[in-house]
């Protein structure tokens, strides 16, 4: 999961690089490819997810605004046909990570073809709800989840929600959510006046913690925050980054 959440990064800073230099660079393409492979071999699905939103939108954004070159165009080409032929050499883990994509796209009677991670997901969410209603004001305190639900029947053991906001509401209560909707609320109105590369990664951050890690998992998003403390001339130069 870690290995998949900060590949998900590199490949949204080298989409945006490849983007914004409009030159040839060999190297970048290349990292690209593997980056690319490895977010895939990872199997982190909410990367996966995350990284295909953002990319379309950062895509579409670059073709209205007229500013996708042929240039840029065959270097994804390339990019895309290298990951291809790098994905030959690792057979093993191909089949196995098709297995993961696959049970996404085979929703019935709400479940993923038996997808034992996704079951055991809806299972800790529809938990996290009864914490939540147990305890409405602070919650079962931190921890409270698995202290509950430990060595349990789940599909597969789940010792966190893999959601931010339940986790949050199942272990904190209301005043957890208040919190932490206060601190996202004026994180993103400070950010959307400085860079939109940053707001980019930081909508990732938030999306990833929809759907895997813990709360101290959230470190990246939990340092988009710092910047509510930056001063204006700080704010200014994220503001000036290209």
């Amino acid at each position: 999961m870690g290995f998949g959440r900060y590949l998900s990064y590199a490949f949204l800073i080298c989409l945006l690089l490849i983007l914004r230099y409009n030159k040839r660079n060999p190297q970048l393409v290349l990292s690209f490819s593997i980056i690319t492979i490895g977010l895939l071999f990872s199997g982190l699905r909410a990367g996966l997810l995350s990284v295909i939103l953002i990319s379309v939108y950062i895509i579409f954004k670059e073709i209205y605004q007229k500013k996708f070159s042929l240039l840029i165009l065959k270097q994804f080409s390339v990019a895309i046909l290298l990951s291809l032929l790098i994905s030959l050499f690792f057979p093993q883990y191909i089949e196995s990570v098709e297995i993961r994509y696959f049970n996404l796209s085979h929703f019935s009677n709400f479940t993923f073809n038996g997808d034992s991670a996704i079951d055991a997901r809806l299972q800790s969410y529809s938990n996290s709800l009864k914490m939540f209603g147990d305890a409405l004001l602070f919650g079962q305190g931190f921890g409270g989840f698995n202290q509950r639900y430990d060595n349990n029947s789940l599909p597969t053991i789940i010792k966190y929600p893999h959601n931010l906001f339940l986790e949050v509401a199942s272990e904190l209560g209301l005043i957890g959510i208040a919190i932490i909707l206060v601190l996202l609320i004026l994180t993103f109105n400070k950010l959307k006046h400085t860079n939109e590369i940053i707001v980019l990664l930081f909508i990732h951050s938030l999306i990833l913690s929809f759907f895997s890690g813990a709360l101290p998992d959230q470190k990246p998003l939990f340092v988009f925050f710092s910047i509510l403390f930056l001063s204006q001339q700080k704010l200014n130069y994220l503001k000036n980054i290209s």
